[in-house]
């Protein structure tokens, strides 16, 4: 999953690691260090989904209204690459718990994050499973203009701890799951490659969007 992970991580914009932290099995409860009394905690998987130095992708829990959500948030970027590089590649992201049924997630930048949640329907089964659930499940794949579709790749966690967890999370305050951010509305396309170019070589593409485009072109 690495490959499609760190390329969508070329979409990420800056998210806060650092706060309060309690572990409950297998997940840790970060709530962030403010002085306004706002709840904003988020319940994230104890070990990231990939990692490549700065860049991160998080399963993290965020509410929906009153409904508890996965979410994944690749975090570790600047914001002004995030809005450039999320219009060069549709991620295709879908979760599921156990031997569930892969439910698909929807992708844009917000303040938190290129960060990828469930729709209306899957957000309900979704947050149904998860008290219960022993495993989950994320597929991702990458299309690109121009690139044949990244291979999908499945990768599995095991879970523990999960409604305990969650309890300590309605207890501390959800964050939300945030909405996207408005796209760069203004920037020729060739000033948006070069953000795109600069956003692949800091997640570890040595050679940029060149490279990326002959690798998956089979050159």
């Amino acid at each position: 999953m690495a490959c499609v992970v760190a390329a969508i991580a070329a979409m990420s914009a800056q998210a806060a690691h650092a706060g309060r932290r309690e572990t409950t099995g297998g997940w840790v409860l970060v709530c962030p260090d403010n002085s306004s009394g706002h709840k904003a905690c988020v319940l994230r998987l104890d070990r990231p989904l990939f990692g490549q130095g700065s860049v991160s992708a998080d399963l993290e829990i965020r509410a929906d209204g009153r409904s508890l959500v996965p979410v994944i948030v690749v975090s570790g970027l600047p914001g002004e690459l995030v809005a450039a590089a999320s219009m060069t590649g549709r991620p295709d992201v879908s979760v599921w718990f156990d031997d569930g049924k892969p439910e698909p997630l929807d992708c844009a930048p917000t303040q938190a994050g290129y960060l990828c949640a469930p729709g209306p329907g899957a957000d309900v089964r979704l947050s149904a499973a998860l008290p219960a659930a022993r495993s989950v499940t994320v597929r991702a794949s990458l299309t690109a203009p121009g690139l044949k579709p990244l291979p999908s790749r499945d990768t599995s966690f095991a879970l523990s701890g999960t409604r305990a967890a969650l309890d300590r999370l309605r207890a501390a305050g959800p964050a939300p799951v945030p909405g996207a951010l408005d796209a760069l509305a203004s920037g020729s396309p060739a000033d948006l490659m070069g953000l795109a170019d600069k956003a692949l070589r800091a997640a570890g593409f040595q050679d940029g969007v060149p490279g990326l485009v002959a690798k998956y072109r089979g050159q």
